[in-house]
């Protein structure tokens, strides 16, 4: 016969009190609308990352394109480099033709300019009989290079012979000639923590110039 003195307190089996089970399942809810608020936040975020990751390829893969262009300006009769702090033209080697698609390779003129109104970094390609007349029409024919610029601003390089001294402008005129180098200094993304470039183009055939020159 079992002694029930001999029963441990520990060992009897005690069921939950209505005020338990209230707390258990407050805490439960409380817990699941943590993990879906945390579930919908890792969702936003990864979407976003994805769209900027896009942005910043296309970005990257129109800087460098950029920077080609630049660095191989070359010397064609009446076509030269000019420019302000939110657009350049050069010389260039262009593949156009009437409809805007790719052609032969031809001399003409490219621009980079910066859009504040759909913040956007874009380009347009002249021949080189369009590029004597007016940049306006090419302008207006210009695509999208990389979007969520919130500004881009170009300055140039060049030897002050009255000062002895090299420093940077923020205009170029064709009657210049061509810089020694070309800059670049660009704001992507918006937020509190966007980024910023900021790319030197040395232009080889600028020193090539000021070397035979003596300069």
């Amino acid at each position: 016969m079992i002694d029930l003195r001999d029963i441990r307190p520990s060992a009897v089996k005690r069921s939950y009190t209505l005020v338990e089970m209230i707390a258990a399942i407050a805490i439960f809810v409380i817990a699941a609308g943590a993990v879906a608020a945390c579930a919908g936040a890792a969702l936003k975020v990864f979407e976003r990352a994805r769209s900027y990751g896009s942005e910043h390829a296309d970005l990257v893969v129109g800087l460098e394109k950029m920077e080609r262009d630049l660095r191989n300006v070359f010397v064609l009769d009446g076509i030269g480099v000019e420019g302000s702090s939110s657009r350049v033209s050069v010389p260039s080697i262009v593949r156009i033709n009437s409809a805007g698609q790719t052609a032969d390779a031809l001399p003409g003129q490219v621009t980079y300019f910066f859009d504040p109104l759909t913040k956007t970094l874009r380009v347009a390609y002249a021949d080189y009989a369009r590029a004597l007349q007016t940049q306006e029409v090419a302008r207006r024919e210009a695509r999208t290079l990389a979007e969520n610029i919130q500004d881009v601003t170009f300055s140039y390089w060049w030897f002050d012979v009255e000062n002895e001294s090299f420093a940077w402008r923020d205009a170029w005129e064709k009657e210049d000639g061509i810089p020694l180098a070309i800059r670049f200094e660009l704001t992507f993304g918006g937020g509190d923590r966007p980024l910023r470039f900021t790319r030197i183009v040395f232009v080889p055939i600028a020193g090539e110039q000021r070397f035979a020159a003596g300069g």
